[in-house]
């Protein structure tokens, strides 16, 4: 990969765990982007490189947040072996160990819905709301 992409996916990549953080501890409405960019020490022009609003960068997070989780899920079910029970009882396991950790604080994906409850704010509300499921 060329170093201008890796440079470029990389400051994504940092935007979007940045952004994660913020949205997660303070709410998506609450966080500006003046924070967003002073927490992540980078112009503003680099988040509208890679993000066209603060609506597409929410909906990026949350994607991302959903491909993390669905593909820790797999794993876990994965390795509990060929037996339904099993793999049923991974998933419950799993989900103890999700919620209980030290930094879970609600459902991400429940919390962005309720802070953009109307489906008609954005399109990137309306695809929000159709393609997160708790």
């Amino acid at each position: 990969m060329p170093r201008r992409k890796v440079g470029r996916s990389r400051r994504r990549a940092h935007l979007l765990e940045t952004a994660w953080r913020l949205f997660y501890r303070d709410g998506y409405r609450t966080v500006g982007i003046d924070t967003l960019l002073a927490e992540a020490n980078v112009a503003k022009m680099t988040l509208y490189n890679h993000f066209s609003s603060k609506d597409e960068l929410i909906v990026a997070v949350i994607k991302k947040r959903s491909e993390e989780i669905l593909t820790e899920l797999a794993a876990t079910v994965e390795s509990a072996g060929k037996s339904p029970k099993r793999r049923l009882l991974a998933v419950f396991d799993f989900l103890e160990v999700l919620f209980g950790s030290r930094d879970f604080s609600g459902c991400a994906f429940i919390r962005a819905i309720s802070e953009y409850p109307d489906t008609n704010h954005t399109r990137s509300s309306r695809r929000l709301g159709t393609q997160t499921r708790c």
